[in-house]
């Protein structure tokens, strides 16, 4: 039930202390999901990643849309029950795009 201001600052902690992806999501009123996403510098410089393309992938299975800068990105959705396999999906995009 963390709010997407939450959400941000988790992955901004998560992104400032090792080289990661991070992906959360989080159940919203009237059963609305967000996601957020975020892209530790080094692999941002390394061009590996973006945050933005990436949350838009996960968002297409929740009924949403996202966006944002390479770096950080969020999106929101209307189905709530979808969550767990948009996160499965944001998973096995980043170990492809990471190797």
């Amino acid at each position: 039930d963390a709010k997407p201001n939450e959400l941000r600052e988790w992955v901004d902690q998560i992104r400032a202390k090792t080289s990661a992806v991070v992906m959360l999501a989080s159940l919203l009123e009237e059963d609305k999901v967000s996601l957020i996403a975020g892209i530790s510098r080094d692999l941002l410089a390394a061009k590996k990643f973006d945050a933005s393309a990436w949350v838009k992938d996960a968002a297409t299975l929740i009924g949403g849309s996202g966006g944002g800068r390479p770096d950080m990105a969020q999106a929101g959705g209307k189905d709530h029950t979808k969550a767990p396999e948009a996160l499965n999906r944001a998973k096995k995009w980043a170990e492809e795009k990471l190797g």
